[in-house]
């Protein structure tokens, strides 16, 4: 199964079209994106690009493979904001004070 970093570099290579340049954008060396386009290929079980000399395209099923994984990595996004987000607001913070007057603001702040 391809995990989140492999996907990306697929998404990434239809949106820039080289592996040098998936390679520099996210900041690793091109033969781990071509590693990863192979592995693509494999796990799918299709091919998903055309390949002609000293270039690699995507064909129409690597189109669809990337538009389709672009989708799942947005819900994947999605879904981990969405358990943050919801572990954030049921944290509580207590404060203890041994001031004899309510500190204006504070507990407004602290929400």
């Amino acid at each position: 199964m391809l995990d989140y970093e492999e996907m990306r570099y697929l998404v990434e290579f239809s949106r820039l079209g080289t592996l040098s340049e998936v390679a520099k954008r996210c900041h690793i060396s091109q033969p781990t994106v071509t590693r990863a386009m192979k592995k693509a290929e494999e796990e799918i079980g299709v091919s998903l690009f055309e390949h002609r000399r000293n270039r690699l395209d995507l064909n129409e099923n690597g189109r669809l493979a990337a538009s389709e994984l672009q989708q799942l990595l947005q819900q994947w996004d999605e879904a981990y904001r969405r358990v943050r987000e919801f572990d954030r607001s049921h944290r509580v913070i207590s404060i203890g004070s041994c001031a004899a007057v309510q500190i204006p603001g504070l507990v407004a702040r602290l929400s």
